[in-house]
């Protein structure tokens, strides 16, 4: 069963967010999730009572190009791959993404190469190969402790 993420499930999704190579606390999870905003949305794919993936898509309004749909994150428990739930996953946004008549996009590290050959088998065309700059920080939130 599909359903919309709560914060009942964080434990499971920081458990299966350490399978994609994203460890984090529970506690990060928490805040972070209290931030997400309408537009931010978690779904879980629940078996037999268990979070067995989840798949984080947000809708993106964009000045420049056409609005779309998303796949931020998506992860299926490493016992349970290979049984469609990932396929499902996608056509559960697929059907949002139809009613409001927009594309689905997803970005994907380089190096996962079975999440690429995932998207494609799943209709998925590569669109474009790109280069993530990043910033750090620069100034300490007010609230840090000062650095000695």
């Amino acid at each position: 069963m599909i359903r919309r993420a709560t914060s009942v499930d964080l434990p499971s999704v920081a458990i299966l967010s350490k399978q994609l190579g994203y460890p984090v606390t529970l506690a990060q999870l928490e805040e972070r999730f209290g931030k997400l905003t309408q537009n931010e949305q978690i779904w879980v794919y629940e078996q037999q009572q268990r979070i067995v993936a989840w798949l984080q898509c947000d809708w993106r309004n964009n000045l420049i190009s056409d609005s779309t749909l998303e796949v931020i994150a998506m992860v299926v428990d490493q016992t349970f791959r290979g049984r469609g739930i990932g396929k499902k996953l996608l056509e559960f946004i697929q059907e949002q993404a139809n009613e409001h008549n927009v594309s689905i996009t997803v970005r994907s590290q380089i190096k996962r190469k079975r999440a690429h050959h995932f998207y494609e088998k799943n209709g998925f065309d590569l669109q474009k190969t790109q280069h993530l700059f990043y910033h750090p920080l620069t100034t300490p939130p007010k609230d840090a402790e000062p650095s000695r």
